[in-house]
């Protein structure tokens, strides 16, 4: 992955990482940069874009009236459904779906989210799709890596029943 064009796009979330990555001859390895991307700060400015734009609503749950979760439903399904049939579409069509559909699916392939949201008969054809797309691969290894980790800490706490 490489910087095309430096030039700051004028969004203070992204704006920072461009110009980390434009500094650099070659961008680090993804996972040098990935777990950086993902604090509590950034979720939280970024929870907050959503709702400053109407894409989802913030309301506070309360659960066996002692414990409170902070939740974020959609407020507006009608988002969600057009790229449902974005995806879809893309996936009947055989053909090479644009850039932005093929990196989602590729990383919705990565997270494993593919069986909780397309029909039996799309999995393989998105998971056809996802192995063409280097972004899609590189956060497959990332996730794999990932939850290899969490399962030896588990293990090394005694956290798994043997």
């Amino acid at each position: 992955m490489d910087v095309t064009d430096p030039a700051p796009i004028g969004d203070a979330e992204l704006d920072p990482t461009l110009d980390r990555f434009s500094m650099r001859e070659q961008a680090p390895p993804f996972e040098d940069w990935w777990p950086a991307m993902y604090t509590p700060e950034r979720r939280a400015r970024l929870l907050a874009r959503l709702a400053e734009r109407g894409a989802i609503t913030r309301e506070t749950r309360t659960y066996l009236k002692l414990f409170k979760e902070e939740v974020y439903p959609e407020a507006d399904p009608a988002p969600r459904a057009a790229l449902h049939r974005r995806v879809l579409a893309a996936l009947e069509a055989g053909g090479e779906p644009d850039p932005r559909t093929l990196a989602l699916v590729s990383l919705a392939h990565a997270a494993g989210l593919i069986a909780k949201a397309l029909p039996k008969a799309d999995r393989r054809q998105a998971a056809e799709l996802a192995g063409r797309d280097r972004l899609g691969s590189l956060v497959a290894a990332a996730f794999k890596q990932a939850a290899g980790e969490s399962v030896g800490r588990m293990v090394a706490k005694g956290g798994l029943a043997d």
